[in-house]
């Protein structure tokens, strides 16, 4: 029988810092799960997006978020598909 995972963490947001800043924060969160062995990321986000293409429109709680992409980022630094 396989483990389930519970793996709970909470890491403010750096909501007043530029993209870079926000990106390598969520970054380095997944980065922490990659002892798991991980195969895919999937990432929730609540604002406007262009889910097909992984493209955060914009998120009004950060306002440096606009026109991220996000899964493009994602993708090339864990090498993972992101969804």
């Amino acid at each position: 029988v396989d483990a389930v995972l519970h793996d709970v963490r909470i890491v403010p947001t750096p909501a007043k810092e530029s993209q870079e800043k926000v990106l390598g924060t969520i970054a380095e969160l997944i980065s922490g799960y990659e002892v798991y062995g991980f195969h895919a990321i999937g990432i929730g986000i609540p604002g406007l997006m262009d889910v097909g293409r992984g493209i955060v429109l914009n998120l009004s709680n950060i306002p440096s978020f606009q026109k991220v992409y996000l899964k493009d980022y994602l993708q090339e630094k864990f090498q993972k598909p992101v969804f």
